[in-house]
Protein backbone atom coordinates (compact mmCIF):
# COMPACT_ATOMS: atom_id res chain seq x y z
CA UNK A 1 0.00 0.00 0.00
CA UNK A 2 1.12 3.44 -0.90
CA UNK A 3 0.83 6.84 1.71
CA UNK A 4 0.64 9.93 -0.21
CA UNK A 5 2.56 12.07 2.16
CA UNK A 6 1.15 15.28 0.84
CA UNK A 7 -1.90 14.59 1.90
CA UNK A 8 -3.76 16.12 4.87
CA UNK A 9 -5.56 14.31 7.57
CA UNK A 10 -8.79 14.97 8.75
CA UNK A 11 -9.44 17.49 11.25
CA UNK A 12 -13.33 17.44 10.96
CA UNK A 13 -15.69 14.82 11.30
CA UNK A 14 -16.91 16.03 8.53
CA UNK A 15 -13.36 15.62 6.42
CA UNK A 16 -13.17 12.22 7.99
CA UNK A 17 -16.69 11.27 6.79
CA UNK A 18 -15.80 12.71 3.19
CA UNK A 19 -12.38 10.50 3.58
CA UNK A 20 -13.84 7.57 4.33
CA UNK A 21 -16.33 7.17 1.65
CA UNK A 22 -13.67 7.81 -0.70
CA UNK A 23 -11.68 5.24 0.53
CA UNK A 24 -14.61 2.64 0.17
CA UNK A 25 -15.38 4.03 -3.41
CA UNK A 26 -11.69 3.50 -4.48
CA UNK A 27 -11.21 0.24 -3.04
CA UNK A 28 -14.89 -1.10 -3.86
CA UNK A 29 -13.82 0.03 -7.85
CA UNK A 30 -11.03 -2.17 -7.03
CA UNK A 31 -12.74 -5.39 -6.49
CA UNK A 32 -12.36 -5.01 -2.79
CA UNK A 33 -15.15 -6.58 -0.57
CA UNK A 34 -15.40 -3.16 1.83
CA UNK A 35 -17.91 -5.30 4.08
CA UNK A 36 -17.11 -6.96 7.41
CA UNK A 37 -15.23 -6.49 10.36
CA UNK A 38 -11.37 -5.26 11.58
CA UNK A 39 -9.46 -4.71 14.56
CA UNK A 40 -7.39 -1.64 14.10
CA UNK A 41 -4.71 -2.13 17.20
CA UNK A 42 -2.48 0.73 17.30
CA UNK A 43 0.21 0.38 19.78
CA UNK A 44 0.45 2.60 23.05
CA UNK A 45 0.02 6.41 21.47
CA UNK A 46 -3.75 5.77 19.97
CA UNK A 47 -6.94 4.12 20.93
CA UNK A 48 -7.34 0.28 19.55
CA UNK A 49 -11.13 0.29 17.51
CA UNK A 50 -13.33 -2.23 16.28
CA UNK A 51 -14.51 -1.24 13.05
CA UNK A 52 -17.59 -3.03 11.37
CA UNK A 53 -18.55 -2.21 7.87
CA UNK A 54 -22.20 -3.03 6.53
CA UNK A 55 -24.07 -2.32 3.03
CA UNK A 56 -26.94 -0.36 3.30
CA UNK A 57 -29.97 -0.93 1.15
CA UNK A 58 -30.52 1.82 -1.52
CA UNK A 59 -33.83 3.70 -1.03
CA UNK A 60 -36.81 2.50 -2.70
CA UNK A 61 -37.83 6.07 -4.65
CA UNK A 62 -41.19 5.17 -4.83
CA UNK A 63 -41.91 5.64 -1.22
Amino acid sequence: MTVDPDRRPPETPEELAVGIRLLFKQAHGNGVDVTGGWDCRNGDRYPDWDVVVTELRKPDHDE
